[in-house]
């Protein structure tokens, strides 16, 4: 369920816009533990577009998860993420029956965009954490603890008959740092305390799709005409690094990096719009397996992947 205004709200300070939502996420259909099944969600969302930078959107949203055992949502979790504030728990803090004190995880976020048409810029932003600051002190010291970044911007510039050059960039990183509290090191992004299936619907991550303890940047550039467009992106993603650290021999070696490339496409048929991506990646040390950390040294496993997407939009 969703609440939100028909139309951005105007003020002598600016143009205000938000959402509330609420639902049920459900676990992936490999999990084997059935008690934990569901989870209720809540969030919600403001922007602001400053009077004085209409070009400029500045917002805050936050989500809270928490275990339920239903799927259908509790009118009295519905507004959690504006009333229910919860601060990260240490990682012994249990229960009796050995479950975490922490009853919710949470993720609260501060971004911000610019748009420039003249000169053909974007720039954006993102910042988000799991746990809410500890004081004035605990913020300015270590504000990135249980944190996550993404940065990005893209750039055109016109060329002859009606015709573009793309260029566009961005760098996300959702690895913790080694910052221990007497509330522990904070847990990998996107998962929590409360509930071992964190932030994910049917074993999904919701959000940046490389995955908790991950790092990525991405590179692309596109000629974009009126009936057509192509254009080719290089990327790499270093996986999972969190894990990495608590394997037994977590070594330099063993990052699980992939690095790929590819070309994509389109054009603009007379009923139909077709697009066309093809890359190639090349996965080195796949979920850790380096050869001079495996047993006897035995081999490195690398994967090469070829995908190749076709899609077919009717007008």
């Amino acid at each position: 369920a969703f609440v939100k205004p028909a139309t951005p709200v105007r003020t002598r300070y600016g143009e205000f816009d938000g959402a509330l939502i609420a639902g049920t996420l459900s676990k992936s259909t490999f999990w084997i533990d059935s008690n934990a099944g569901y989870r209720s969600v809540s969030g919600a969302i403001v922007t602001l577009k400053p009077a004085l930078a209409p070009r400029l959107t500045l917002g805050l949203s936050r989500t809270v998860y928490r275990g339920a055992t239903s799927p259908i949502p509790t009118l009295d979790r519905a507004l959690d993420a504006l009333f229910r504030w919860e601060h990260l728990a240490a990682p012994g803090d249990t229960l009796p029956n050995g479950a975490s004190r922490q009853r919710s995880d949470q993720i609260t976020a501060a971004f911000a965009r610019w748009v420039v048409s003249e000169a053909g810029v974007e720039v954006y932003g993102e910042f988000a954490r799991q746990d809410l600051p500890h004081g004035v002190t605990d913020l300015l010291t270590t504000p990135q603890y249980s944190g996550a970044l993404t940065l990005g911007f893209q750039w055109a510039r016109r060329r002859a008959a009606g015709a573009y050059l793309r260029l566009q960039a961005e760098f996300t990183n959702l690895e913790q740092g080694l910052e221990v509290r007497k509330y522990g090191q904070a847990p990998d992004f996107y998962s929590g305390r409360s509930s071992p299936l964190g932030y994910t619907q049917r074993g999904q991550v919701i959000g940046a799709a490389i995955g908790p303890g991950s790092q990525s940047q991405w590179v692309a550039v596109d000629h974009i005409a009126p009936r057509h467009q192509f254009g080719g992106y290089v990327g790499r993603i270093r996986w999972e690094n969190d894990a990495l650290y608590r394997q037994v021999f977590p070594t330099f070696l063993r990052h699980d990096v992939t690095v790929y490339g590819g070309l994509r496409g389109g054009w603009r048929a007379p009923l139909t719009d077709v697009q066309a991506d093809a890359a190639y990646g090349y996965r080195f040390n796949y979920l850790f397996q380096n050869g001079f950390a495996n047993p006897g040294g035995y081999r490195n496993v690398d994967i090469r992947n070829v995908t190749l997407t076709v899609r077919l939009s009717p007008r």
